[in-house]
């Protein structure tokens, strides 16, 4: 056979005779198997049936000589060739054993349904002697037909349909049915479905005058049906689901009939009266007099939605050079008036933003068409914001960020504890007191239509919330009090208040525990403390610069030369006092403490780790991603770490208490690891907790682990994944989703050969580090600002579109700065614009027109991406083009087509295809070998269709 004679096996027991269903069982040894959708997706346990695919040992090389065969039963999951066995099935999450299902020859997909054709079969038989029913296809659509053979039973079609509409739901109900006196049969007496007579879906009836329409409004409603279903002339009595209609034909109908016939029209309406008649019925009394200038009035409102405006290359680059004049003009002054004035740059900078958006206006932004002049003058305050993060890092859960938030628009009491700066429109935010928000948060205000528009929604946070890390808030969030909102959640409107948010569930809490919440006003002595900490940051950064300044200013040692080195020197000087700080003055912290928000210990143990961490970022550019040392400073700094740990980013373990570290031999963590370093309590409190990763774990992308997690050996975490104390795993588990759900599969063996991670020795670091600012500075000394950016740019691409020969380590990595350099300095100003785009096509990337990426981070691997028009991404989305499995590189070219829109904090990975107007709803996984149909739009984590919407005003129908 296909893929030998066995493949899973169960040990049937006592319970599975008494239940009287016997599962299909596990995966025997060098067998994997895998339950998909149509589009090769794996399906999460229990959650749907797909298709059973068998992969591994045993599995044949395809048909001699019947290579068209061959392709049809045979696919590419994992670059294994597996085999479709065309059965049915589902893992049961709680026995973890296969389940069988059916066939998939007989079971269809209609109208967003799922149907089993032996259950209509079997309804019809219960009055006909045999019955066939088959999906057949015309002029683009999907119908059912039934055949059924009359022998000795005497039955009209009128008897069928009735009989079929009192015991099927009208999904399931035939369009045709074909009486035969008998069906043809093979040679093997069995029955021939190819000699089956086709269908003719006229619409002519035995009475040609019960499908006349009656009326003009019902002649009009003719029109429409005939449209849709391609049809001559729809008959007035037959239902909307009989004539093959889908919720995607019913919007469209609707759309028509409002146009053309009855504005005040709605989905219901349709619903509650399929056919022609009926409808005609429900729509005369809503008719009224002046129904041609409604018309006329409604034809030229949709002939202005959908007008699409076009980028203006003018205006993004006047606001472009008018965002680094700002941000160069302070410093040229201060550095010539007086050097020792640098502590008030970051003020000048914030109050530039205050100004602006004073003058904007921006409140009066709603919603407008883009690339227009509300677009723009909201594109202008977002990459001014952006640009003054790292001075807004500072201030966070101080005072001093609330007054600054409101003098930015944002209504919001001086005793909330708001810790995020990822914002797009300040000015639309309503916070009420005593809310905690996290560092990571979206405020994601901005909303891309599928019309060309956008429009700008207020979010307001009810008192009492404490929302996680990387949570996602969007579209008008209207909380009430007591909410606590989960880490990497995603929250669209309102919720009602006693609820903890998880995921995409809104759980209660019980009636019987009474949740007080703690006290979060900050005393005046903690105010003083914060201000006071933040002083003492600023005057060893302006230390640090006096130092650095006096190297500078020796006349005999060369200008680039002593600038590089002063670079250089303040970086390698700053880490090694954020290491000290963190040492000696935060100190470590006790698993399961607990520290209420106004109090000395949270601030010294939390808010004082954020702060120095944050301020000392830019001086850990020093160092590169899996830098040797990071696990000796984590081991110096408290933690338990074995040998070969490998971690793309320090930042994230220095954040949260190195102490309550533990991670074992192997332990490998990719980019986007986030610790979260406190866990919520119902109280509003912040709890710490020891962290324990077994060997050989893998974190990747964008996964949050939250205190008190506890990891098995070779355990793998998935992108968008969230661990938390409640997460048990075990041995070789893979674990998905918020909250993490354990896979049907288990993380594959570790490979002998040697991981493709290498390592750098810190004095080849420290060396690249210098030479690239040596080489930064000369270009820009000889080009100047804009011919200095000219020549960066050429370089830069130049270098990464020819692969270099060179295997030198060490010039690979002053590459490698450059291309960071550019990153750092030249494209937060380019954010948005089409002049990225620009940048993305010299590095080799093919994107199509008017395209929106909000950042130079949001893909990767440029050679590998295909982007074409009218595509959006929010902030914090990422395309990746290449994964590391088990340390080992892998790259696979990602496809987006036309008309795309990915939200928030949305991921796609390598290999996957969106074919074209397609929606990813915020926190949403995109997997390996994903291929999203047209007009679909998803959601959660590994990625599930959900509804289409056609209209902000309509529900859809149906389940896709």
């Amino acid at each position: 056979t296909e893929c030998t004679e066995a493949a899973v096996e169960h040990l049937i027991t006592e319970d599975d005779l008494a239940r009287g269903s016997i599962p299909l069982g596990q995966p025997m040894a060098n067998v994997y198997i895998y339950v998909v959708d149509k589009y090769l997706q794996l399906i999460v346990p229990g959650m749907h049936m797909g298709e059973i695919i068998i992969g591994g040992a045993g599995v044949f090389v395809g048909y001699r000589n019947r290579n068209e065969l061959t392709a049809q039963v045979m696919c590419q999951i994992n670059n294994e060739l597996c085999y479709k066995t065309g059965d049915l099935g589902y893992f049961n999450p709680k026995t973890r054993c296969l389940e069988y299902g059916g066939r998939e020859d007989y079971q269809v997909k209609l109208r967003g349904q799922r149907i089993e054709l032996s259950e209509i079969e079997s309804v019809i038989m219960s009055i006909a002697a045999m019955c066939i029913v088959v999906k057949v296809v015309q002029c683009n659509n999907d119908y059912l037909v039934a055949y059924v053979e009359e022998k000795s039973f005497s039955i009209s079609e009128e008897q069928l349909q009735q009989h079929c509409q009192s015991h099927l739901p009208a999904h399931m109900i035939p369009s045709l049915f074909i009486i035969l006196d008998s069906f043809p049969l093979n040679a093997n007496g069995k029955i021939d479905r190819k000699r089956l007579p086709p269908p003719s879906f006229s619409t002519s009836s035995s009475d040609d005058n019960i499908n006349l329409p009656l009326t003009r409004l019902e002649q009009q409603l003719q029109d429409i049906f005939s449209q849709i279903f391609r049809v001559e002339s729809a008959a007035v009595d037959t239902s909307f689901n009989q004539l093959g209609g889908t919720s995607l034909d019913m919007m469209h109908a609707l759309t028509l009939i409002r146009r053309e016939i009855c504005k005040e029209a709605d989905i219901r309406l349709l619903l509650t009266n399929p056919s022609i008649r009926q409808l005609a019925q429900a729509i005369e009394p809503l008719l009224i007099l002046d129904a041609p200038q409604e018309t006329v009035s409604t034809t030229n409102q949709s002939h202005e939605t959908h007008v699409r405006f076009s980028p203006s290359l003018v205006i993004e680059s006047v606001g472009i050079v008018f965002l680094i004049c700002q941000w160069l003009w302070p410093i040229i002054i201060i550095h010539r008036w007086c050097p020792f004035l640098f502590p008030v740059l970051s003020t000048l900078h914030l109050l530039f933003y205050v100004i602006c958006s004073r003058l904007f206006s921006p409140r009066h932004i709603k919603t407008d068409n883009l690339f227009s002049w509300n677009y723009y003058r909201w594109w202008f305050l977002d990459r001014l914001w952006k640009n003054n993060t790292f001075w807004l890092k500072h201030i966070l859960g101080t005072p001093f960020y609330n007054y600054y938030l409101r003098l930015c628009g944002v209504h919001i009491s001086l005793n909330t504890h708001i810790y995020t700066t990822t914002i797009d429109a300040p000015w639309l935010l309503e916070i009420d007191e005593g809310s905690w928000i996290a560092n990571e948060t979206y405020l994601n205000c901005l909303y891309f239509n599928d019309d060309g528009t956008f429009n700008l929604s207020p979010i307001r946070i009810g008192s009492n919330c404490s929302i996680g890390t990387r949570s996602i808030l969007f579209d008008g969030v209207d909380m009430q009090n007591n909410i606590i909102v989960q880490p990497m959640s995603s929250v669209t409107g309102f919720v009602a208040s006693e609820m903890v948010v998880d995921g995409e569930e809104h759980k209660s809490r019980p009636s019987d525990i009474s949740v007080v919440q703690s006290n979060r006003s900050f005393s005046i002595w903690h105010k003083i403390y914060q201000i006071t900490m933040i002083i003492s940051i600023i005057c060893i950064h302006y230390t640090l610069l006096i130092l650095v300044y006096k190297v500078y200013s020796i006349g005999q040692i060369p200008l680039l030369i002593s600038i590089a080195f002063c670079w250089t020197l303040w970086s390698i000087i700053g880490c090694f006092i954020s290491l000290l700080l963190l040492k000696f003055k935060v100190g470590p912290c006790t698993a399961g403490e607990i520290y209420p928000i106004a109090s000395r210990l949270y601030l010294q143990k939390i808010w004082l780790r954020q702060l120095i961490v944050s301020s000392f970022h830019h001086a850990w550019l020093l160092s590169t991603t899996y830098d040797y040392l990071y696990p000796y400073v984590l081991h110096w700094l408290g933690a338990h770490i074995k040998e070969n740990v490998k971690i793309a980013e320090i930042d994230t373990f220095l954040s949260c208490p190195t102490n309550l570290l533990k991670l074992e031999i192997g332990v490998t963590t990719f980019g986007g690891v986030s610790i979260v370093p406190t866990e919520l309590t119902p109280s509003g409190d912040h709890r710490v907790d020891q962290i324990v990763l077994g060997s050989h774990t893998n974190l990747a992308n964008g996964c949050s682990i939250l205190p008190g997690s506890c990891l098995e050996s070779e355990t793998m975490i998935g992108n968008l994944t969230r661990i938390s104390r409640e997460t048990k795993s075990k041995y070789g588990e893979v674990f998905i989703g918020v909250p993490a759900r354990t896979m049907p599969f288990q993380m594959p063996p570790r490979p002998k050969i040697q991981d493709q991670i290498e390592i750098i020795p810190f004095w080849h670091t420290c060396l690249s580090h210098y030479v690239s600012k040596c080489l930064l500075l000369s270009i820009y000394s000889f080009g100047g600002l804009v011919g200095g950016s000219i020549i960066h740019t050429i370089l830069v691409c130049g270098l990464y579109r020819c692969p270099s020969r060179i295997r030198h380590q060490t010039i690979q990595q002053i590459i490698a700065r450059m291309s960071q350099d550019y990153e750092q300095f030249i494209c937060p100003f380019l954010g948005n614009t089409q002049w990225l785009i620009r940048l993305f096509r010299a590095y080799g990337a093919h994107i199509g027109e008017n395209t929106i990426i909000p950042d130079i981070s949001s893909i990767t691997d440029y050679h590998l991406m295909t982007i074409e028009d009218n595509v959006r991404l929010n902030m914090g989305t990422q395309i990746q083009g290449h994964s590391f499995e088990q340390r080992i590189l892998k790259l696979a070219p990602v496809s987006i087509g036309n008309s795309c829109i990915l939200m928030s904090g949305s991921i796609v990975m390598p290999g996957c295809k969106l074919i074209g107007n397609n929606r990813l709803y915020p926190g949403t996984l995109i997997m390996k070998n994903d291929q999203l149909p047209l007009n679909t739009h998803w959601k959660g984590i590994p990625a599930l269709s959900t509804y289409n919407y056609l209209s902000t005003s309509c529900t859809s129908i149906g389940s896709v």
